[in-house]
């Protein structure tokens, strides 16, 4: 997937350091030196629903991406996707809770909200082939999904198949 031509802006959490919220901070400090893209933190619940309020009459024509790191606020731009129009929204899904829950605990507020964000969000980007299939199986999303490998370079924009055949080949079988 190439960067959007035009205009670019990038949602993030201002407490992201760590897991999926510092892969997003990451990649959006580099998309912004690199791509002219603009990038708004929010902290709070307040500062949501200040950037929900702006985003029809400042960011008019905007490719809109938000990270999955929690569903409240994919979910407000979920809403809001369905009344503006003017802008594409993409959402990057780090995770699958109804996956998740064999392995770790998970809410049941998660597990009631994420079907229909992964139904209802225009726009999806996965950060593996897995990640689609089983959105695909759990959920029956078929359209509108990129994926852009975990650890892909974006500079380089490397395929992920190729990415994952020289792991693979870079550390042999143990027996």
């Amino acid at each position: 997937m190439s960067v959007p031509s035009g205009k670019v802006l990038l949602i993030g959490r201002l407490d992201g350091t760590r897991g999926p919220l510092g892969v997003a901070r990451a990649v959006h400090t580099r998309l912004a030196k690199k791509h002219n893209c603009q990038i708004e933190e929010v902290s709070t619940f307040v500062d949501v629903l200040r950037l929900v309020a702006k985003i029809p009459f400042a960011y008019k024509g905007y490719s809109i991406c938000v990270h999955q790191n929690g569903f409240r606020i994919p979910l407000i731009l979920c809403l809001l996707s369905k009344i503006d129009h003017r802008n594409t929204y993409y959402l990057v899904v780090h995770g699958i809770a109804a996956e998740e829950q064999k392995y770790r605990p998970v809410l049941d507020r998660d597990l009631r909200i994420e079907p229909k964000l992964i139904r209802e969000y225009p726009n999806l980007i996965c950060v593996s082939e897995f990640e689609k299939k089983v959105l695909g199986r759990l959920y029956g999303r078929k359209k509108n999904m990129t994926v852009i490998g975990n650890g892909v370079d974006v500079d380089r924009e490397i395929d992920s198949k190729s990415l994952l055949s020289k792991k693979r080949s870079s550390y042999p079988p143990v027996v």
